[in-house]
């Protein structure tokens, strides 16, 4: 019983979030073009951002309600992955006349998000390096804690 209360759970979160995606898009739209946005910042900002709200809700959310910072990494992680590698696939895949690409677009795309993973993985290894867990022989572990001042690094970016 408890299995097909989840697979509920699961379809009708999914149902809530496509819809919200479709009416994230027709308001981003909208702002966008009242506001006279060029299209790279309209998909960089502002559909980003709001995209991006279900991975921060769930971090936050599982780092309050189970105290477990690693749960909401896992979600980021996997997002970033199947947007990056899955969403691209597809869409040359099912697309009947392919996915155009220009030379600027990969580069300035690539460009950001090389900087973003290098930025994720300089503060994580900050925090093993500065401030890394001992186990109760003082042997130290690889893992550290991100504190406060750490986690500032990925947002000053």
């Amino acid at each position: 019983m408890d299995v097909v209360v989840w697979i509920v759970g699961a379809l009708v979160g999914g149902v809530v979030v496509w819809r919200g995606s479709d009416l994230l898009e027709t308001s981003a739209e909208g702002l966008s073009l009242h506001n006279g946005l060029p299209p790279v910042v309209h998909g960089a900002m502002v559909v980003a951002i709001g995209s991006s709200f279900p991975e921060l809700s769930s971090t936050v959310l599982a780092t309050l309600v189970h105290g477990e910072f690693e749960l909401g990494l896992s979600v980021v992680v996997g997002s970033a992955i199947f947007n990056i590698l899955v969403i691209p696939g597809l869409s040359g895949v099912l697309s009947e006349e392919g996915v155009l690409s220009d030379k600027e677009l990969v580069y300035k795309d690539a460009q950001f998000y090389l900087i973003s993973v290098a930025v994720f993985v300089l503060t994580f290894s900050f925090a093993l390096i500065y401030n890394p867990d001992t186990t109760a022989a003082g042997i130290e572990t690889l893992t550290g804690t991100m504190t406060r001042p750490l986690a500032l690094i990925p947002i000053a970016l």
